[in-house]
């Protein structure tokens, strides 16, 4: 990869990067950026229990809440409510975007397990929860869905969840149009 890797106020910034197929880009806060600026002099490798070239998207998240149609096992389990992000499919294949207000006069938010059970309702069969807190929002053409737990407005994220019109060029070579 090339580019300049900077630490800033316990934040890795990566700037002007472009990346390479076959190369990935690591974001850490808090404390994964601490772990993340000790250990990035040396390479970091990793291993999977499935092939990469096989996969079109991936996205992270804290838990997989439902597979194959049948609720995971919440571990550590958790009865704290906060606001909640969520990605899941039915079995038809129709995607689902979840966001749950939290932290709020308006909603107090849901623990995972509350999060697991209304998508199993919804008829979801498979869904992972995404990054949550002040990061749960959700814009459609431009306009903010919800109301964020941070004062009601949106909050600059490390990573995002983009669904758009496809496009004639690709502006990443990694991304397919």
């Amino acid at each position: 990869m090339n580019g300049q890797v900077q630490i800033l106020l316990g934040i890795i910034v990566i700037l002007m990067v472009f990346v390479e197929i076959g190369e990935f880009v690591l974001v850490g806060r808090g404390a994964a950026a601490t772990w993340l600026a000790e250990n990035s002099a040396s390479a970091i490798s990793f291993s999977t229990a499935f092939p990469l070239a096989a996969i079109d998207f991936m996205v992270g998240g804290s838990h997989v809440l439902i597979q194959n149609g049948q609720p995971v096992e919440i571990d550590p389990p958790t009865s704290k409510r906060h606001p909640r992000t969520a990605v899941g499919t039915d079995a038809e294949g129709f995607l689902y975007l979840v966001v749950v207000d939290g932290r709020s006069y308006q909603s107090i938010g849901m623990s995972l397990s509350e999060l697991q059970e209304y998508l199993v309702g919804l008829g979801i069969k498979n869904a992972i929860n995404l990054d949550g807190g002040g990061s749960s929002t959700i814009v459609v053409q431009n306009t903010v869905q919800n109301f964020p737990s941070e004062g009601g407005i949106e909050r600059a994220v490390a990573a995002v969840v983009e669904i758009t019109r496809s496009r004639e060029t690709c502006l990443h070579p990694f991304i397919r149009c």
